[in-house]
């Protein structure tokens, strides 16, 4: 089984989340809360891929070659 975290920095986070139509999440506090609790994996950090600079279509690409070639399976 794969694990992967996808995780912007916050401001990121906090854009696209406010961008999103009614009603998904959009509450300020409510993402920033969630971001927190991403921010610090422990020993699953290295299942995380930061999504900062990547769209939708870039991260779909990314968690699709890196599942496929094993890199985020849970041991």
């Amino acid at each position: 089984m794969s694990y992967v975290v996808l995780r912007a920095d916050l401001e990121t986070t906090l854009d696209r989340g406010q961008a999103r139509p009614e009603p998904e999440l959009t509450d300020a506090d409510a993402l920033t809360g969630l971001h927190g609790a991403f921010a610090d994996l422990g020993a699953l950090d290295p299942h995380a891929i930061d999504t900062t600079r990547l769209d939708a279509q870039q991260t779909a690409a990314e968690v699709r070659k890196a599942v496929a070639a094993g890199d985020y399976l849970l041991t």
